[in-house]
């Protein structure tokens, strides 16, 4: 399972991404600077999924207490394709059902 962290070089900001060996770097979600580069870490991949699927369950919990319910979105369904678990799409969809709804909808 690829877990990487990343340091961003404008702000510093370290950060966890998940995502595809041949996928591009992504973006520092403190400021959006596209400068980041890898962190060496001892351990990139987890062969249990149960413990994926913890990971996956923390990060959602954290964009959802702070309001961020597009990248949660975003991120579960990402998980959710990478991962093919059962207990991960269903993060996904209660994910999904917790977005506030638009005012006037």
């Amino acid at each position: 399972m690829p877990f990487y962290e990343y340091q961003c070089n404008r702000c510093d900001f370290i950060f966890e991404a998940f995502h595809k060996m041949d996928e591009p770097a992504p973006v520092c979600p403190g400021c959006g600077s596209k400068d980041v580069s890898k962190l060496f870490s001892p351990v990139a991949f987890q062969v249990k999924s149960d413990v994926a699927e913890q990971r996956v369950g923390k990060r959602l919990r954290s964009y959802l207490i702070d309001g961020k319910y597009k990248d949660a979105i975003r991120f579960a369904d990402k998980a959710a394709s990478i991962l093919k678990s059962d207990k991960v799409k269903r993060m996904a969809e209660e994910v999904r059902k917790r977005r506030p709804k638009s005012p006037g909808k």
